[in-house]
């Protein structure tokens, strides 16, 4: 009966650090979501707008490279 308490009690000491890991790991996050600088709205638009114009250009260029070059 009293190994049975003792396992208990083990379990249960083993189980708190755990979960004081997990506490600390998620207030740690927290932080670093607070220091983050985000970009504004407009700035990821300007981005957007980029990287369509050049995924264009490329599917122009590879499209060009398609047409001229003869298939085997």
């Amino acid at each position: 009966m009293e190994k049975v308490k003792q396992q208990e009690n083990k379990k249960i000491k083993d189980k708190k650090p755990k979960e004081n890991k997990i506490k600390r790991w998620f207030y740690g996050l927290g932080k670093e979501f607070s220091r983050t600088t985000w970009p504004s709205v407009g700035k990821i638009f300007q981005h957007l707008i980029i990287v369509i114009l050049i995924t264009v250009i490329l599917a122009l260029i590879f499209l060009g490279f398609d047409l001229i070059v003869p298939h085997a």
